[in-house]
């Protein structure tokens, strides 16, 4: 908590003198001591795939079986020998099915809608390295949807035929499964098809199909939730339970916390984490040097923190949920083009605050909220350090 803070007067008996530095209490798990430790600044990274999702049907408190999250799956001893019911369609939900097909008694996969389940291997090499080939040779997004489908077509055939669903939306406008062998364990039998839960009763699971199954076990592969038990929720500029972030780090209410890689992207996330990372090492060498002018330089990119988080609300440059970098389901096409526009933006920022005087931060600070887009920023901010 902030050392300013009620809390934080409660914890420690005395805010800083500045008033923006933080109390951070860290415990130690074997003994149970904690420690109170003072900092200048709190960087969040605590990632956004470890608090369990967990659904909620009619009965599910009568279940006479075990219930867990896949994030407490640690090996197919979980399921060897048992009815098992795999719930949610993600990467994980079709491995953890894949490997009770193997494993279990009986295997049941129940889903919401139907999906593309795309090869390991497609055109001689991983099917991910193929995506980005096709994506660098800047093929049309319709093209691409034909090469894939038709890869499925040839390799798997018909997933109605498997007692499969069909997709209800195009290739590539959801996060890809990459499973060959669910297919292989559905059509072989080990692994029967479900719709959705409608209702437990005791051993019994109900579907909304009107079929049933005898279950032991139920895994919820269904996802996680953005959580931060640690921190006050006031601090996050929360919508719902999502952070809105400018630039997808920065929070309005202080400029001494930031958030590293709370992002989704379709591709890998290490390379934008990394420049994030970079941005707010850079962020921070700023505010710690130059202790006599240091002030005014944190209020003034304090407030050029707040016109950023404008930009992003007004200019919707970054469209979507918050933890979705690059928009909505129907815009995933344009992830490339996101993906790199953010990239470039963070780079100029970090060569810009890593040379860049409090006459320039303040000129930052004062860009008008009704800046359209990032390339304007920039080009903005090329024009005033010019002058």
């Amino acid at each position: 908590v902030p050392a300013d803070s009620d809390e934080g007067r409660r914890r420690d008996g005395e805010a800083a003198p500045l008033g923006d530095r933080w109390n951070v209490t860290v415990r130690n798990r074997e003994t149970g001591e904690e420690i109170t430790r003072q900092y200048a600044g709190v960087v969040v990274a605590n990632g956004h795939n470890w608090w369990p999702k967990i659904p909620q049907y009619p009965g599910q408190d009568t279940f006479t079986g075990e219930i867990r999250h896949s994030a407490h799956y640690k090996s197919a001893d979980v399921v060897r020998g048992k009815r098992v019911l795999v719930v949610g369609a993600g990467n994980t939900g079709c491995d953890v099915a894949v490997e009770s097909a193997q494993n279990a008694k009986e295997t049941y996969h129940s889903t919401r809608r139907g999906y593309y389940y795309n090869p390991k291997y497609a055109f001689g090499r991983p099917s991910d390295q193929t995506a980005d080939l096709l994506l660098a040779l800047r093929l049309p997004l319709a093209l691409r949807r034909v090469m894939f489908k038709t890869v499925l077509r040839l390799t798997v055939g018909d997933f109605e035929k498997f007692g499969l669903r069909k997709p209800d939306h195009e290739f590539f406008e959801t996060h890809p499964i990459v499973n060959q062998q669910l297919v292989y364990y559905v059509g072989h039998g080990d692994i029967q098809p479900k719709p959705d839960i409608a209702r437990f009763d005791g051993s019994t699971v109900y579907f909304t199909d009107g079929t049933s199954a005898e279950i032991d076990v139920v895994v919820f592969c269904t996802g996680y939730l953005a959580h931060f038990p640690f921190l006050d929720d006031s601090y996050l500029n929360l919508d719902g339970d999502h952070p809105v972030l400018a630039r997808q780090i920065f929070t309005p209410p202080t400029p001494t916390l930031a958030v590293s890689g709370l992002i989704q992207p379709d591709s890998g996330q290490w390379t934008i984490a990394h420049w994030q990372g970079m941005l707010i090492a850079t962020y921070a060498a700023l505010r710690a040097k130059d202790p006599a002018t240091g002030l005014p330089k944190k209020q003034a990119f304090g407030a050029w923190i707040l016109g950023a988080f404008n930009v992003l609300q007004h200019g919707k440059v970054l469209r979507g949920p918050p933890l979705d970098l690059f928009g909505a389901t129907e815009e995933r096409a344009k992830e490339r083009a996101f993906r790199d526009q953010y990239l470039a933006d963070l780079a100029i920022w970090i060569q810009h605050l890593s040379t860049a005087t409090h006459r320039q931060i303040v000129e930052l600070a004062n860009l008008p909220d009704d800046v359209r887009g990032f390339g304007h920023v920039k080009e903005a901010a090329r024009v005033r350090t010019a002058a």
